[in-house]
């Protein structure tokens, strides 16, 4: 009986460390230079890694805005752009109850801080809150009638006060009264006019040394770059020079090729799992982009200040074998999409470029306190203004549909002849909008207007107002939705900004108000 023998090799660590083992080198330089040949890494076609990039580039500061109401300079800390160009203008009597006890609060505090508590009482005698104002009756002025009436003589040249009644003006009042005015206007902004009524949306311009940036039909809310076009102008100030000289970062993103071979790819994004129709051309671009030149990206740092326009004009890229490349931009014709870069408004524009505008980082933003729904009624055939919330006397919003109660209508009784009525009513809040032709055109039109039955109803709010006239292109099938809400952003210097904005979104489509003529009931 033959006797099989067998032998077995049992490898041992010569010590307790398993650095040497979890290292895996490789000895065998002729083995690594054949796998870097049979993976083709050394056919050289996509050129060597960066190294170093050039860039040289203008930075221009964006130093004045404009709307209809006119041109002004702009400081360099002259806060967030939407303060500028979206703040509801504050007229008077329409100021919030709360509005008018902060401001009347703001100037008694503003006179007993230059030791002038003795001044005190003609000021709570000349402008008296009504008795409706709760505590505050009797013991706050009215900040709307004092800043209604103090306000223009304190702004002119030389600043003064009106002679009230019982009140000694002097210098130390004249500067009491002015930090109260600076209170105010820090307060409430300046009215903003770019504000298209017409058009329902906003129209403005900025300015910087040798371009102007132009945002048209913006909705409101978030500004950020896509916003502008971009349009050549005569330098107006002087340009800063940006050469830098820094190390390229790759791209990266979840879900991309590793670049190494050993390396584990992770496993929470598996784009190869992506499944692609053949005529899903923008899905399979998407996975080409991904999976085969995701790591051909890289990223290039700017460091540039807010509120400002930068224009590359060079950049020189040096790789790993000390070659530097000159890279064009990728803005040779207005054809071409790119991003992150301002649309030039002609053919002949700014092409390219990059905006930082000053926007209002991280906002405080209130519930909407005025709604206005814009919509079609095929069955009526007329469109309609719907006022559904208005900002009410203490600053809350009122639903006026919740307000609004249609009365009990009886039923007819069974027998004897039927009711001839001449038409249906709708709420005082639905206001009609009729097609009219537009004066500076042909293009159609609606006009806001009454309704024959109930002419002393009107608009409460902000957003409409009779005989307003609104473009046929601003009210699609799907309607449109008017939102007004309050705003509170932090300035560069750690100040604070508190507006007014109007936002103009997308409604909620056809609507029907029930309105019929000729009826029998």
């Amino acid at each position: 009986m033959p006797i099989g023998f067998y032998a077995r090799f049992e490898p041992h660590t010569r010590s307790d460390d398993v650095e040497e083992g979890l290292a895996a080198r490789v000895y065998d330089p002729a083995w690594t230079l054949s796998r870097q040949w049979q993976l083709g890494e050394l056919l050289g076609d996509d050129g060597g890694s960066p190294v170093t990039a050039r860039h040289v580039g203008r930075i221009s500061r964006c130093t004045a805005y404009a709307d209809r109401a006119g041109r002004r300079e702009l400081p360099p800390d002259a806060g967030p752009v939407e303060a500028m160009a979206e703040a509801v203008p504050v007229t008077w009597p329409r100021w919030p109850r709360s509005l008018r006890v902060d401001v009347g609060r703001a100037l008694l505090r503003c006179l007993r801080t230059a030791g002038l508590a003795d001044r005190v009482h003609p000021f709570l005698t000349q402008f008296p809150l009504a008795p409706k104002d709760d505590l505050a009756a009797g013991r706050v002025p009215d900040g709307a009638l004092a800043h209604r009436t103090l306000a223009p003589p304190l702004r002119a040249t030389p600043p003064t006060l009106p002679n009230l009644p019982d009140l000694v003006v002097d210098q130390p009042l004249i500067d009491a009264a002015l930090d109260w005015l600076q209170f105010c206007d820090a307060l409430i902004p300046p009215p903003a006019t770019a504000w298209d009524p017409a058009r329902m949306e906003y129209d403005f311009t900025m300015e910087a040394p040798g371009v102007t940036l132009e945002a048209v039909e913006h909705g409101g809310g978030t500004l950020e770059w896509w916003a502008f076009d971009a349009e050549p102008a005569p330098s107006a100030g002087q340009e800063d020079a940006y050469d830098v000289t820094t190390v390229p970062t790759r791209v990266t993103f979840p879900g991309m090729p590793v670049p190494r071979w050993w390396q584990e790819e992770d496993a929470v994004i598996d784009l190869g799992a992506v499944e692609a129709h053949p005529a899903d051309l923008a899905r399979m671009a998407v996975l080409q982009f991904a999976l085969l030149y995701g790591n051909d990206h890289f990223v290039v740092p700017v460091h540039m200040p807010v509120g400002a326009f930068f224009l590359t004009t060079h950049l020189l890229v040096t790789d790993v074998f000390g070659t530097t490349t000159l890279v064009p931009p990728s803005t040779g014709t207005a054809a071409r999409w790119t991003m992150f870069t301002l649309s030039p408004i002609k053919e002949s524009g700014v092409h390219g470029g990059f905006l930082l505008p000053a926007t209002a980082v991280q906002p405080l933003v209130s519930a909407p306190v005025e709604e206005v729904l814009l919509l079609r009624d095929e069955m009526a055939n007329l469109a309609w203004a719907i006022e559904s919330t208005i900002e009410g006397p203490n600053g809350e919003p009122i639903h006026r549909t919740e307000h609004w109660h249609r009365p009990p209508e009886n039923d007819p009784p069974d027998t004897g002849p039927p009711t001839y009525r001449f038409g249906t009513t709708v709420p005082p809040h639905w206001f009609p909008l009729v097609p009219q032709r537009d004066p500076s055109g042909d293009a159609p039109a609606f006009a806001v207007q009454q309704m024959a039955d109930d002419p002393t109803s009107v608009p409460l709010g902000e957003f409409v107002a009779i005989g307003q006239t609104i473009a046929d292109d601003r009210l699609p099938r799907e309607g449109r939705r008017l939102i007004r809400d309050h705003m509170l952003a932090r300035t560069s210097d750690g100040g604070t900004v508190v507006w007014s904005r109007r936002r103009s979104r997308i409604g909620r489509g056809e609507g029907s108000s029930g309105l019929s003529f000729d009826l029998a009931q």
